[in-house]
């Protein structure tokens, strides 16, 4: 409004209001006149019915006294009399005074009372012309008798009336050729009709070709005008974009307006080109620019954030800290090509004119040189980080006991290799080869456990997630695998770097040499020894710890050399895994103790013991809830190991074998320590290697006992001595 009243498009504005002003007139009048015609077009019909009507009238006199006159039936001719005398003087009727009378095609039809004095002289000649014909025809009009002959065809009165009044009407439309002059009139008044009906068309004509005239005027007005503006502000368009473009052509960032349609503006930088490896982004929606490039989450969220500048009331501030387009990556590449990743930064900027939202201002940057120098320096800290805290972890390990637990873990992750690398076809092959690796995978993270080594047991936790995730999927490939390789791969590097510090502090202490260090590893390969005793006291300390549970482990003949060395490896499994289910099962909190009239220290007892020449026994017993039976039955028939009237059948002996299953827990939460349903099924599938039998005894809040028979060693394999 602000130029319309500086008067610098007033003359343009001035001349366009004419122009429709103009061209309103001249389609108004169109309007009129066209109704008009159809008016006349309907009036001229009728005008030219009524000349035919009037010797339609005579037809039917003369052909109704002729049947009558012959004999023959007279009901035809006679209707057609009367419909003809009906048509014609109500449409000369509504010629004269304006009314509805049937059209042509059958449909009513309204005409106006005739104005003109020469159509109205007409209209009253032919009025003169009928009313003597139209008196002459009422009789025969209001006849409706029965007209009867007798056999010497002697006419009845009403025959003969009727023949007389027949009679009277022909003499009185011949008369004076009356009937001529009815058809000359309305001949006339047809012709009239038509010349007005011309006469307006060329009013329309000349009213069209002056609109159209005054229209090309008022054109050439605005037309000089616009040119005269144009060629004035041109120049300075031109001073003004040529500013603009060096700018955009300098700038290193990509900048550009962005409408409420989110719109890219048609003037960006030429960095805007590159940065997107994209031409002609003018015209561009940034979302569909995006779209390809970026997640499909990720642009949701960048429609709805980049709304928000759109509202009434924005703060600017605390918008620009809910940026989801601040650092987001996005791929380039098409099909065939390989794919680049880079970051890009966006800034938004609101625009207003007058206080009102004109466009966003957005910035954006490839920031991709500086997102990887800011995780390189997280993942810097990250593994400063992750070697202390394996520092931690380790300096509490006597070395033995770590070299042992890296050898016996290095051979646990070659098996999980071959595993991987053995070949296998079908579903339940490859269920079977990710139970093999899972118990082995499981075996590493309880004695990562048992040592307090942090790291590993995550490591170990979230290849076992993994391998649960895949053992839930409905079908298994053997591209499935590729995964586990990959987080094997990385567990096993972790220990490897484990190993690594070891051997550094092991340098620093002096307790060993670097030629010792290896000496032990390599004894360790083939038979490695540790305190089993000082293991498992460990792990129950983590464990309950980790817990909030208090617990005291009684072991015995675990010390030392006692335990013969073919079962030195499968006791410590089973050991490690009876201590964690144990204290995740068994043992209760304090308060639950108190409460259950215990002390608020959980007991467990661990022994190995000869059975004279016989074999080996080594028991678990804890003192902790015992064993639910009923829990057990429910969980079985929930997680379909049997069915509702199986379990209804089974003795409470076949009733705890289930623990043994794999698969198989009550706990409804998985942790680091249980919830998997594994550490049963190690124990039984090492005792059944053993050749082994195991005994399960308990009672319901008092204790938790395993006994595990094993036979005896051949002396030559007995180095236990």
């Amino acid at each position: 409004m602000g130029a319309i009243n500086s008067g610098k498009y007033r003359a343009i504005v001035i001349s366009i209001a004419l122009f429709i002003v103009f061209d309103a007139g001249v389609l108004i009048m169109n309007f009129y006149i066209a109704n008009q015609f159809a008016h006349d077009a309907v009036q001229v019909n009728l005008a030219g019915r009524q000349r035919t009507l009037s010797q339609r009238l005579l037809k039917a006199l003369l052909q109704t006294d002729n049947a009558l006159g012959s004999g023959n039936v007279i009901e035809a001719p006679l209707n057609e009399l009367k419909t003809s005398y009906h048509t014609f003087d109500t449409t000369l009727t509504a010629f004269n005074k304006g009314g509805s009378v049937m059209g042509a095609d059958g449909e009513t039809v309204t005409i106006p009372a005739m104005e003109d004095p020469h159509g109205r002289r007409l209209l009253t000649e032919t009025f003169e012309a009928w009313l003597p014909l139209k008196e002459a025809l009422q009789p025969i009009l209001a006849f409706d008798a029965q007209i009867e002959l007798s056999a010497e065809l002697i006419m009845t009165d009403e025959g003969a009336e009727l023949e007389g009044d027949l009679f009277h009407a022909i003499m009185t439309a011949t008369k004076d050729k009356r009937n001529a002059r009815l058809l000359d009139l309305t001949n006339s008044l047809t012709v009239h009709l038509e010349y007005e009906s011309s006469r307006r068309a060329m009013r329309l004509r000349v009213i069209q070709v002056t609109g159209i005239c005054l229209a090309l005027i008022n054109f050439f007005v605005i037309l000089f005008h616009f040119i005269r503006n144009l060629n004035k502000y041109d120049a300075m368009v031109e001073n003004a974009k040529k500013e603009t473009d060096d700018i955009l052509e300098t700038v290193n960032e990509g900048l550009f307006l962005l409408d409420s349609e989110l719109r890219i503006g048609s003037q960006h930088s030429a960095a805007l080109t590159g940065i997107f490896r994209r031409e002609n982004l003018a015209g561009v929606n940034l979302i569909d620019l995006l779209r390809g490039i970026v997640p499909e989450t990720t642009l949701n969220v960048a429609r709805d954030y980049i709304s928000l500048f759109f509202g009434q009331r924005v703060n600017q501030n605390l918008v620009d800290d809910l940026n989801p387009l601040n650092e987001v990556e996005v791929h380039f590449g098409s099909e065939g090509s390989q794919f680049q990743t880079r970051f890009l930064g966006f800034e938004f900027r609101r625009v207003l004119v007058d206080d009102e939202l004109s466009h966003l201002l957005v910035t954006v940057n490839d920031i991709t040189d500086k997102v990887a120098l800011e995780r390189e320096l997280q993942e810097s800290r990250a593994r400063s980080t992750e070697q202390l805290d394996m520092l931690m972890d380790i300096l509490h390990i006597e070395p033995e006991m770590l070299t042992d637990f890296l050898c016996s873990s290095e051979r646990a992750l070659g098996k999980i290799n071959s595993i991987l690398r053995r070949s296998a076809r079908g579903i339940e092959v490859y269920k079977a080869k990710l139970d093999q690796i899972f118990r082995e995978v499981h075996t590493v993270k309880g004695e990562a456990s048992a040592l307090g080594l942090k790291s590993v047991q995550s490591y170990a936790h979230e290849l076992e997630d993994l391998i649960a995730e895949i053992q839930e999927r409905s079908s298994i490939s053997g591209s499935d695998f590729l995964p586990l390789t990959i987080k094997l791969d990385e567990l096993l590097g972790h220990i490897q770097s484990v190993r690594e510090l070891v051997a550094r502090l092991i340098d620093f202490r002096t307790a060993f040499d670097r030629s010792r260090i290896a000496e032990v590893a390599d004894e360790r390969r083939l038979a490695p020894r540790t305190d089993l005793s000082a293991l498992l006291h460990n792990l129950a300390e983590n464990v309950a710890g980790e817990q909030g549970k208090r617990v005291n482990l009684h072991c015995v003949g675990l010390e030392g050399k006692h335990v013969p060395e073919i079962y030195r490896g499968p006791i410590k499994d089973m050991a490690v895994q009876f201590i964690r289910n144990g204290i995740s099962h068994g043992i209760e909190t304090a308060d639950e103790r108190i409460s259950a009239n215990k002390g608020q220290v959980g007991r467990i007892a661990m022994k190995f013991i000869p059975l004279n020449g016989k074999g080996f026994e080594f028991s678990y017993r804890d003192d902790g809830r015992g064993l639910d039976m009923e829990l057990i039955r429910k969980t079985a028939v929930e997680k379909g190991f049997v069915s509702a009237d199986q379990i209804g059948t089974m003795d409470e002996r076949s009733v705890m074998a289930l623990i043994f299953h794999r698969g198989f827990s009550t706990s409804s939460k998985v942790t680091t320590d249980a919830g998997r349903g594994i550490g049963m099924d190690v124990v039984r599938n090492l005792v059944n290697e053993l050749n082994g039998r195991v005994r399960v005894s308990t009672a319901r809040g008092e204790f938790t006992q395993f006994k595990i028979t094993l036979p005896a060693v051949p002396t030559d394999l007995d180095q236990a001595a």
